[in-house]
């Protein structure tokens, strides 16, 4: 027994997502951690889905800011000449090897409806970019590809969802669209949406060429809805390729392609029939648009089933994210985290604030020597010995008394308290522990959505890190 999963319930559970994280009574946060190497030669570990994989990432995790910002997304690809790409085509599953849809250098947004062919039908390479035609008007370059402009994104939104394998995809309704707030891309996108035509016959693919066709013979579609017209192209006694009619006159070229006589509209069946012309054998069958026609709601169009939330972090966040050398390892996605103090460790309010961090602080009395970070500190005495990773040393005295480090205690180091204890690290170094104050934020709180494990990241105060967390369906 065999099943699929469509991609409207992959739309349908972003959807949920997106209407939980809209929520009032909801917040999103992206979390940072894991400061200390994966391995000897500090090797990028792949995490598996495993409740040992979320509790590693939960003691290790640090700091987190809160996400505003997210958006449907869609692979990324860049319409480049010389490349060839698929016409679009309602019998691919995902996405064909080459594309259906280009991004331009303007960050417009295309599909592609016909390939464009040589007279013997073989598929030729791209040689003109799409651009212009932003009312959703199918029109042919040069180079005999048939485009449909889609949308476009905006600095904006480039800034925060457009990745190198990824870039952004919405819906706009009617209400923002109407917004004084409204962008350019929105209005231009919804008038997109208004000529969108539903159910629309976007080409046909030749499934046997046939034999013996001396003239050019006679296609018809028949189907459930109306006004779709095919030309035939003939080569070597066989049918080679079908192009949708484009205007009143039967031009292959120019021509309003969007005019429904030609295209047509309201089809949600239809099939090819070829008469006439000497020969036999040839079929194909129809491409039909989607239901409520393209441009009309474009995660649709561009199969969406990726979702991307950004948060950018800038510098130390008011104190709330480390600085320094190999600061993180891993970007985590954590809903409705709690709020953990001193005072009260089994707080359950959920944490409000724009940024927390999490590490345990230990405020030290007696300093003797230089303490450093990344590494693990061990109490001097007690049974089993209470060990912690060093994150970073917070703050020291002008006179080296007093210092704050930011620590943190996993299955490796165990769990014990440092209360009353005094510390020692690798170097012989020393110092008393003054007090040991849990993090503001519950690392082991909350719900942890996603892992995503990578190569040590430097961070300094100047620099700002751009976290785009995608979930792919």
């Amino acid at each position: 027994m065999s099943a699929i999963v469509t991609d409207k319930i992959k739309k349908l559970f972003i959807e949920d997502l997106f209407n939980d994280f809209d929520s009032a009574d909801v917040r999103y946060y992206a979390a940072i951690g894991r400061s200390e190497q994966w391995n000897e030669n500090d090797t990028t570990v792949v995490p598996t889905v495993s409740d040992r994989t979320e509790r590693d990432a939960r003691v290790n995790m640090q700091s987190m800011k809160n996400i505003t910002d997210k958006s449907f997304v869609v692979p990324r690809s860049n319409w480049a000449t010389g490349a060839q790409y698929s016409p679009y085509d309602d019998a691919d599953a995902g996405y064909p090897l080459q594309p259906y849809y280009v991004m331009n250098s303007n960050q417009e947004v295309y599909i592609c409806l016909q390939q464009g062919r040589d007279a013997n039908g073989q598929p030729l390479n791209s040689t003109i970019q799409p651009t212009g035609n932003t009312n959703g008007t199918p029109f042919e370059t040069g180079d005999g590809y048939v485009w449909k402009f889609i949308y476009s994104i905006g600095a904006l939104r480039a800034s925060k969802f457009l990745s190198s394998s990824y870039m952004p995809v919405q819906f706009v309704d009617s209400d923002e669209a109407a917004s004084p707030d409204a962008t350019a891309e929105q209005v231009e996108q919804r008038a997109v949406f208004n000529n969108a035509k539903p159910g629309q016959i976007i080409g046909a693919e030749v499934t046997a060429g046939g034999s013996g066709y001396t003239s050019t013979p006679t296609v018809t579609v028949v189907g459930d809805g109306v006004g779709a017209s095919l030309i035939p192209i003939i080569s070597g006694n066989a049918l080679v390729n079908l192009k949708v009619k484009p205007d009143s006159d039967g031009n292959t070229t120019g021509g309003d392609n969007n005019n429904i006589s030609y295209r047509g509209q309201n089809y949600k069946r239809a099939n090819v029939v070829i008469t006439g012309g000497g020969g036999t054998s040839a079929a194909a069958r129809i491409i039909i648009g989607p239901e409520k026609g393209l441009g009309s709601d474009p995660r649709v169009d561009l199969k969406s089933g990726a979702c991307m939330f950004n948060a950018k972090i800038d510098g130390a966040e008011d104190g709330d994210f480390l600085l320094g050398n190999d600061t993180f390892r891993q970007v985590m996605l954590i809903r409705n985290p709690l709020v953990r103090d001193s005072a009260n460790r089994e707080d359950t309010h959920f944490f409000k604030e724009a940024t927390g961090n999490s590490l345990d602080r230990m405020t030290l009395t007696s300093v003797n020597g230089t303490l450093t970070e990344d590494v693990i500190v061990s109490a001097t005495s007690g049974t089993p010995v209470a060990k912690a990773y060093v994150d970073t040393v917070d703050s020291v005295s002008p006179n080296g008394v007093n210092a704050r480090l930011l620590v943190h205690q996993t299955e490796e180091t165990g769990f014990s308290s440092f209360d009353g204890l005094s510390i020692t690290d690798p170097s012989g170094n020393t110092a008393d522990v003054n007090s040991y104050i849990r993090g503001e934020v519950d690392p082991l709180s909350g719900e942890l959505l996603y892992i995503d494990n990578r190569a040590a990241v430097d961070r300094s105060a100047e620099q700002t890190e751009d976290l785009k967390i995608v979930i792919q369906l």
